[in-house]
């Protein structure tokens, strides 16, 4: 499924633990202290959302989707092409935010960073299956 741009999962502080990108071809690089703006301010939208509401804010030709998980206080993060149906895309965020919290939520609180490293590791392969991204060639000459 080539619908998701990226997906972040911000912490309290608003520190992103966990970016999975979708890299397409023509993607342009963006300034990092641009994205950490974005980022911050995208948190701040989500401060205010109550459990398992939703946010959606367009900026330019992308859409943000934003849901806060309770407990922690991580929120989740993916932007998409605006022309994306929301229809396809809530259920991904949602599926995303209960996998996070069912099986990586306790493993990745009070870790150090080298063990928090493959938890991550592993997140993201579970989210490339539920997002059914297939491994690219490069990916699978590394493997």
């Amino acid at each position: 499924m080539d619908i998701i741009d990226w997906i972040h999962i911000i912490d309290e502080l608003g520190t992103p633990i966990v970016i999975f990108e979708n890299y397409k071809q023509g993607k342009s690089n963006i300034n990092d202290a641009l994205l950490s703006n974005l980022l911050t301010g995208l948190k701040s939208i989500a401060a205010g959302l109550t459990y398992n509401e939703i946010k959606i804010v367009n900026i330019g030709n992308k859409k943000f989707y934003m849901i806060k998980e309770d407990q922690s206080d991580y929120t989740f993060i993916f932007k998409v092409d605006i022309e994306k149906n929301s229809n396809n895309i809530i259920p991904l965020l949602k599926e995303v935010k209960q996998l996070f919290v069912n099986k990586y939520l306790k493993l990745l609180n009070n870790k150090p960073a080298g063990e928090k490293e493959k938890h991550i590791d592993s997140l993201k392969e579970d989210i490339k299956n539920i997002l059914h991204f297939k491994k690219t060639d490069i990916d699978q000459l590394i493997d």
